[in-house]
């Protein structure tokens, strides 16, 4: 219970779950979940294309100077509105870069939006040198409103939030020439109602605020609370 991952209680499925959601029986080997919501063909940059063989994966040609919205040293992987752009000239963090789309940055871990580098993530990990495997989830939560990563079988934190309401895509920027990324859509998952616990730990941390939140120790409460708070905090965007 002193991790973050006992929050997000739907993300733990067996590995029997995984493959009847994802596996089909057709020359793809993919169901038919899975490719209607893998890349779109009509969604990509033009130096991208969706790999006939495995129609979950894209493929970046290398061309100089164009950076795509579909990774290499700007590597970024998030959501994005219809509205932002698939490329642009010279080498850039394409996703994050306007108002229309979010991204976490996979070399340097920080998160990206409206061209800033908003906070560095995971903030609920203290290890300096963590880098992010080559697999891992982004989770989006529209009845929240949030967007949240996931590696290693272990909820990294919430990223962003205000989403709820747009119409959005799972998106990534690359610059490196033959990239490939893959995206396998996992099915919704239904919210299960808060426990009463995280909804007295939600109003103790707006209630205390960003601005004292040093000073949590403070509170006359059991130290196992006030551990639980400090997670709770980690796990809540600042943006």
């Amino acid at each position: 219970p002193e991790t973050e991952e006992r929050f997000h209680p739907w993300m733990w499925l067996t590995e029997e779950e995984i493959r009847q959601r994802t596996r089909g029986t057709d020359s793809s080997g993919w169901s038919s979940l899975v490719l209607d919501h893998t890349w779109n063909p009509a969604d990509l940059s033009s130096t991208i294309s969706v790999k006939r063989d495995r129609p979950v994966t894209f493929h970046r040609r290398p061309v100089a100077q164009i950076s795509d919205s579909a990774w290499g040293s700007a590597a970024v992987a998030g959501v994005a509105t219809k509205d932002a752009p698939l490329n642009c000239r010279g080498y850039h963090r394409l996703l994050g870069m306007n108002e229309h789309s979010w991204g976490l940055d996979i070399n340097y871990l920080v998160t990206r939006h409206k061209d800033e580098d908003m906070i560095k993530f995971p903030r609920t990990f203290n290890d300096p040198g963590y880098k992010l495997p080559t697999t891992f989830r982004v989770v989006l939560d529209m009845d929240e409103g949030t967007l949240g990563y996931e590696a290693g079988g272990r909820y990294l934190g919430t990223a962003f939030e205000g989403l709820k309401g747009l119409c959005l895509y799972p998106s990534v920027s690359a610059v490196y020439g033959n990239t490939e990324v893959s995206l396998i859509y996992w099915g919704e998952f239904l919210r299960q109602p808060k426990e009463l616990q995280d909804v007295c730990l939600d109003t103790v941390v707006k209630a205390v605020g960003q601005t004292r939140m040093h000073r949590v120790n403070e509170l006359p409460l059991p130290p196992s609370t006030i551990r639980h708070i400090k997670l709770w905090d980690q796990s809540r965007p600042i943006i």
